[in-house]
Order: structure tokens, then sequence, then C-alpha cells
């Protein structure tokens, strides 16, 4: 088995790897027929891209992960396509003669075509290798919904993440969301967006987002002080909790309760910087920094920390590739390394294993309500509960992050998420600087609060049953 290779196949044979760490879903980015190495300027959404493999490869990994109780979810790159697609090729050698003129925005023929060049075509990001898609054709609607259909049937995948999906209109995904949910009752329908969601979150468009504004933004700012680029640094939002708090109360509330229960809470992604690059605090790019900047000066506690609260938020926790093995890496396209086979950070990868298994066991880390119980300078404190009625029976869990260089004393007022006088809540894990401890230590309730110490740069999580509520 050739560990290198970055295929189809070779997700297939390291199912079992990303399994141990608790993972149900697989998200990929686009794997159709595409000349780039990130494959967003489709020429074939009916093949798989060969350097991935083929249609039978697709169908065995969503078969071995089906049987793992796993789901595949696919990238739907649909706003635009490549300049090698039919119709574009088409209307490039033809002209204004062309049948597919009006499957994309022409401003004016000769269609410029050299690098550098302005496009005179609407284009994905103003660069002319991504023409966009004229959804309000009926005839190229129904191509691409056909496209979304076709896998389904096909492959039987289980979602469509839709790239740069608030650039579509309302009225293409009412009817893209009838169609799909018509072949496969259940299949998931994630947008990319980057401002307000809540215009396509009303039960007929998407069923959820990629979180950008209610998880990764405001949590990065918080732990790192770092914009998710690395493009700037700002003191002043390092620790700060009144700006986090804020920020998250204020985008959550956009989400309503099934939308945020499953957003993509990510630290890291294709698109960004790596989350444990962002931890270095400084600024650069992959252009004049040089690659091994992003190495440098990192800190792994930091990591540990949005690990923590990334598995003990609201949402779905998304581990881009490679994040648990330690990658670092500058904004795109630099956040594409390779996955370290053989040199991986193992112990980075055992944590996420214990910090998902947390979320596992307790069900009010995966659905219950929250409530913010502490916060200061440097420091949050929030709990996680429900009552008997819900799935898993009555639990909660506290989660308290210390940002600072000082241990911290902190008592929590547990009673706010119905830990009762007497009962024990059990500390799950401790982070610290050079660590962590999965020993579990027995907190008691007395008069509503909990009392718990919490290490320099570190981070704890307690869990109480229903015995305590």
């Amino acid at each position: 088995m050739d560990d290198l290779h970055g295929d189809l196949r070779g997700i297939i044979e390291h199912l079992d790897h990303v399994q141990n760490l608790g993972i149900d879903v697989l998200y990929m980015t686009p794997i159709f027929k595409s000349y780039s190495s990130h494959k967003y300027d489709i020429i074939d959404y009916y093949q798989i891209d060969p350097s991935f493999g083929t249609t039978e490869d697709l169908r065995e990994l969503v078969h071995e992960a089906h049987k793992r109780g796993m789901k595949i979810v696919m990238d739907a790159v649909f706003n635009h396509t490549g300049r090698e697609f039919f119709a574009f090729e088409d209307i490039m050698e033809k002209g204004e003669k062309s049948k597919y003129l009006d499957w994309y925005y022409i401003e004016k023929f000769p269609l410029k075509s050299e690098r550098g060049e302005i496009p005179n075509y609407k284009c994905f990001g103003y660069y002319g290798g991504m023409p966009k898609l004229n959804l309000k054709n009926p005839e190229v609607e129904k191509f691409i919904t056909d496209v979304a259909c076709y896998w389904i049937k096909e492959c039987n995948i289980d979602g469509w993440r839709m790239d740069v999906g608030d650039e579509i209109s309302h009225y293409f995904w009412k009817n893209f969301r009838r169609a799909v949910k018509a072949v496969k009752k259940d299949m998931l329908i994630i947008g990319e967006i980057w401002h307000y969601a809540g215009d396509f979150l009303e039960g007929d468009e998407w069923d959820t987002v990629m979180n950008y504004d209610a998880f990764m933004e405001p949590l990065t700012w918080f732990l790192t002080g770092m914009e998710k680029h690395s493009d700037e640094y700002r003191e002043d939002l390092l620790g700060n909790s009144e700006a986090f708090i804020g920020a998250m109360k204020t985008h959550m509330r956009a989400l309503h309760m099934s939308a945020l229960q499953t957003a993509m809470n990510e630290l890291s992604n294709h698109d960004h910087s790596r989350f444990l690059t962002r931890t270095n605090h400084r600024v650069g790019r992959i252009s004049y920094a040089g690659p091994e900047a992003a190495s440098e000066g990192v800190n792994p506690a930091v990591m540990r920390e949005a690990v923590t609260i990334q598995m003990t938020w609201p949402g779905a926790p998304t581990i881009y590739y490679g994040d648990e093995a330690g990658v670092c890496g500058w904004t795109d396209p630099d956040s594409r390394r390779t996955y370290p086979w053989g040199g991986e950070n193992l112990e980075l990868i055992e944590f996420h294993r214990y910090m998902s298994g947390i979320r596992k066991r307790c069900p009010a880390f995966r659905n219950g309500s929250l409530k913010a119980l502490a916060a200061g300078d440097g420091y949050i404190a929030y709990g996680r509960f429900q009552s008997a009625q819900r799935a898993g029976g009555a639990c909660c869990g506290v989660t308290a992050v210390n940002t600072g260089d000082d241990w911290l004393t902190l008592k929590i007022p547990v009673w706010q998420i119905g830990a009762r006088d007497g009962a024990v809540l059990r500390r799950e894990m401790m982070t610290y600087e050079d660590g962590y401890n999965a020993g579990q230590v027995e907190h008691e309730v007395k008069d509503g609060y909990i009392e718990v110490k919490i290490p320099p740069v570190g981070s704890i999580v307690l869990t109480g049953n229903d015995t305590a509520l």
C-alpha cells in the first residue's frame, strides 16, 4: 500500500484511521475533472478527475463509509465552471453564434483569455479561469440539478456542500432542494457563505452552513488575535472574552437550532491559514514569508484550547485533514499541504480522539442548550445542558478556557445549568502548556458553584449525568 497517494483509493485505505478519530462524515473538496490542482474550475461534472480515480472508486468509498456508519459529502461547484467546460469552449470557438451564449454572462466579444487580463465576462473572483454560469437560464438550471441528482443515484452520496452558495439565487436553491430531496429525503445541503445566512435557512433552501461568523472567526480572534488568513494581528481581541461572547451571540441568533447544531465548525480549511500557524501571531503569506515561517513559533497549547472548544460548542466539529496531525501552513495554497504520513504529531492525534470521545459520551455537548457561565480578561467558561426528556437523558457539561500566562482559580455557577448541591461533576480533560491530562477528577457542587483551577494557556472539561441535575 502506498501511503502517499492522495486519491479516492487512498481515502478508502485509510478509513479506519479516520474512523478512529471519531469522524462520522467525510467532506471532500471537488473531485470532478479539471486541469487545476484545486479543481474549482470543473470541465466535466460527470467524470471523476483521473488523478483521483473513477466513479467505481467513489461508489466503493461511499459503500465502505456507510458500512462504518459514516456519511460522504461532496463539493458542489455550481456557480461557475472552467474555461474548458463544453459550453464555454463552444462560445470561445463560435462567438455570438454559439447556442450556449446565454449559459454565461458575456459582456462583449472577443473574449479576453490572456493571463492577467480583466475578463469581459462575469466570473468568480474576477478570475477569468472560472466563468460564472447563468443559473437563471432554465436549461442551465436543469443541467446542474441533473448533475446533483445523478451522483446521488449513481453513488448514494449523502450531501452537497455549495461552493459560494450565496452568489446563486434563492429561486435556484428552492428548486434545487426540491429536486435532490425527492431523490434522497435526508440529503444534507450545506451552504458556503461569509455573511448573514438567515435568508437561505428558512427551511426551503439549505439545511445549514459553513460556520464562519458564529465559530471560526470569533474563536480565532479570541485564542490567537489573528485574522483567519493570517493577514492581520489584533492584540486587543486576543483573550477578549467580551468580544468573543458578543460575536457568538450575535451570529448564532441568525441560525435556527437545527442549522446551528449541524453547522460546520472549522478551525482551518482549504481557503485559510492553518489554525496552528495562527498561534505564532505572525502576519504572513507564503509569497513573502516562505513556507518554513508558517511552522515557527507555533503554540500547540493554544491548538488544544481550540479543539477543546470545537468539541464542546454547538455545531458539528469539522477537522481539516492534517490539523489533527500538526500540519502548518499559510493561507491558500499553502494550507493544502500533503498529509505527513510517518511524521504526524501523534500526541495531538490522540488528543483529538480523547475530545471526540468526550463529545460522543456527553449528549449535552452534541445537542444541549448553551449558557455562558463566566467571562473575564483572558478567560471564558460555558455550560451545555439538556433535560431528561432529550435523547441520552439529563446531562450537563462545562468547559473553561484560560488564555493567560498564570493559573486561574474560577468559581463557576453551575446551578445555572441545573447542577444541584452535593452533586459531582467529573473533570474529563485538562490541557496545559506542555500537554494534557485525561484522568478524571471529581468536583462537588457547593452553594451552586464548583471551584476549579485552570493552568496557563489551558482548559478543562467537566461532565455530569442525571444524578447531578
